[in-house]
């Protein structure tokens, strides 16, 4: 496919106004975020998942046409340089998009099959700077990719979970294998595969309303590290990191007791990340993003307000993530909804 340029407005650094002394370390470290925000592309239609690279963030976002009977969902792969600038179409017009992986040469993700007589589900890439659409594989059971899909690859394999549990394909293509089976699930007729995270040797994946489990690459059993799996988690050489009753907690990675780090300060988490130092997470209920310390803390910090942001990617100096957009209220038109969304990057400072 060819890439499409859209007309871009440069970055902005958004700033605070006035020179009142704020009122409390809240407000503070508001007036901060705002100053050291920048918006990378504006107009963007429900932006949800987001990875990032050396050079560019990828970004998934839908088609407003899918707003309005017959209500065909329709999504674009989109792509901006980290610094701002021109934003690049790399795939439009993808039918049920969920997922969102990049190597060194490729944007990867998910398409939900039609419906369940079709069985039409598919794995797909294109290269990161723009061409052809490549289908990986097709025909992919109804449910085995699912709204709830979350995907990873590695230097050799893609991994994806959905209905049944994860299953594996060769980056080149060919037919997806079950690599775990999750379930049973009491509360479902179908057992589901809902967090999927790994490393370099190791899956991470957990089943609907059951256990968090470890499974190597290479083979072998899987082994439980929680009771209760969350539905997003993040990892780093040592811990899973994940967020449960308003509390931020990890466990280690080898297996044991998982440790609180400290409080959330809301509900409705939507995404999870982890740097060096600090563990990220964000809220669309408080529409906010904060940040706490990887061994602990009383009180997490605000780090960014007003956002409703669904996915979190991070590099050594900044936070990237989608805002999805503004809530329709009655003076707003459809189109100014439609077209709310941002890319923005916010530096950890």
């Amino acid at each position: 496919m060819r890439v499409v340029l859209l007309a871009a407005l440069p970055v902005v650094i958004s700033a605070s106004i006035g020179c009142a002394a704020p009122a409390s370390p809240e407000q503070a470290s508001d007036e901060q975020a705002l100053a050291w925000t920048a918006t990378l592309a504006y107009g963007q239609h429900r932006p949800a998942a987001i990875a990032v690279d050396a050079t560019h963030v990828y970004w998934t976002a839908s088609d407003p046409s899918g707003d309005v009977y017959p209500f065909d969902r329709r999504h674009r792969v989109l792509r901006v340089a980290k610094t701002g600038g021109v934003v690049e179409t790399l795939a439009s017009g993808r039918r049920s998009l969920v997922g969102l992986a990049v190597d060194a040469s490729h944007v990867y993700w998910l398409e939900q099959a039609k419906s369940c007589a079709t069985n039409d589900g598919s794995v797909l890439r294109v290269p990161k700077s723009g061409g052809s659409v490549e289908t990986l594989a097709t025909s992919i059971a109804c449910g085995a990719v699912s709204a709830n899909s979350q995907m990873v690859v590695d230097d050799v394999h893609v991994y994806f979970g959905g209905d049944g549990g994860v299953r594996v394909l060769p980056k080149a293509g060919g037919t997806p294998a079950v690599f775990a089976v999750a379930g049973p699930n009491p509360h479902a007729s179908r057992a589901s595969t809902v967090l999927l995270r790994a490393d370099a040797t190791t899956v991470f994946w957990g089943d609907a309303y059951g256990p968090l489990w470890v499974q190597p690459k290479s083979g072998g059993p899987k082994v439980k590290l929680l009771d209760e799996s969350p539905w997003i988690a993040a990892l780093d050489d040592t811990h899973v990191y994940f967020v449960r009753d308003r509390t931020v907690w990890r466990v280690p990675k080898e297996g044991g007791a998982a440790e609180a780090l400290g409080p959330a300060d809301g509900d409705g988490t939507a995404a999870i990340a982890v740097d060096d130092a600090h563990v990220y997470w964000s809220s669309t209920t408080e529409r906010t993003i904060r940040r706490i310390p990887k061994t602990g803390a009383p009180a997490s910090e605000r780090f960014a307000v007003g956002e409703m942001a669904r996915d979190l990617a991070l590099d050594d100096a900044s936070v990237f993530f989608p805002h999805y957009g503004t809530e329709y209220v009655a003076w707003m038109t459809p189109e100014y909804v439609a077209n709310s969304g941002a890319i923005r990057r916010r530096t950890k400072h």
